[in-house]
């Protein structure tokens, strides 16, 4: 069964139990949450590229430090035309890819300052080239900044 194995792979109860704040439990649910669609996303035979959209994804998610993960990089590692990669991704996920970029930078940004690591620390170990522009992300799609979860 792939929604057993992923769950194991997963482990969500030990994410849940390790983490030390509201914030944390948020970014992990959502995280928990993320991939479980993204499991079904791919299981949907009857759609064309649900498959490799997942790829891509698992892609983000495994370089989202690499401060230079775009689109064109993605294009190229995919073999695919950043258009039309761009317009794919977007029709079978509802976002761009930059959004899903900086939506799980975020997601592992908060979990990191829940565990009290330093936003210069933070913002360079989830891909933002300084504090700056990870503020910025925050605020576009947080509401707020992450100086204000720190408090």
């Amino acid at each position: 069964d792939p929604l057993t194995s992923e769950l194991d792979l997963l482990q969500p109860e030990r994410r849940l139990m390790e983490a030390t704040n509201y914030a944390e439990v948020r970014a992990q649910m959502e995280h928990i949450f993320g991939r479980l669609n993204d499991l079904v996303l791919s299981l949907q035979k009857d759609e064309k590229g649900a498959e490799w959209i997942a790829l891509v994804k698992d892609y983000i998610r495994d370089n989202f430090t690499d401060p230079d993960l775009n689109v064109n990089k993605l294009a190229d590692v995919f073999n695919r035309n950043p258009s039309y990669l761009s317009r794919r991704f977007l029709r079978m996920t509802g976002q761009s890819i930059l959004d899903y970029i900086h939506r799980y930078r975020i997601q592992e940004a908060k979990i990191r300052i829940g565990q009290g690591a330093s936003l210069t620390a933070v913002a360079e170990q989830v891909g933002y080239s300084n504090v700056l522009t990870m503020s910025r992300a925050f605020k576009k799609y947080e509401g707020t900044t992450p100086g204000k979860l720190k408090n």
